[in-house]
């Protein structure tokens, strides 16, 4: 599986959303720097269920896999992390994959 290194999973996504609206809320974050900070924190908020759907995925093919015969197994195979790629290996780890 592949995908961004930059996708996060939803709990963290919605936290650095979280973070930086509270910031926006106290005065303590403005202009061009805090603007860019708010349109990264919605972009990873909306990218977020893209993370999930790659941890279902492979937690799903992962089960599939293992009952099948073991010369007939497939493997879930990633970069590695952060992001889409680690959802993978999470995903297929959840399984009971190695």
């Amino acid at each position: 599986m592949f995908g961004s290194a930059r996708t996060l999973p939803f709990e963290q996504a919605r936290a650095q959303y979280d973070e930086v609206k509270a910031l926006i809320a106290r005065g303590e974050c403005s202009g061009a720097e805090c603007s860019a900070r708010l349109r990264i924190a919605e972009m990873n908020l909306r990218s977020a269920p893209y993370y999930e759907a790659c941890r279902e995925l492979a937690f799903e093919m992962t089960k599939w896999s293992l009952s099948l015969p073991e010369w007939q197994r497939f493997l879930v195979c990633s970069g590695g992390g952060p992001g889409i790629m680690e959802a993978a290996n999470r995903g297929a780890f959840e399984a009971g994959g190695r």
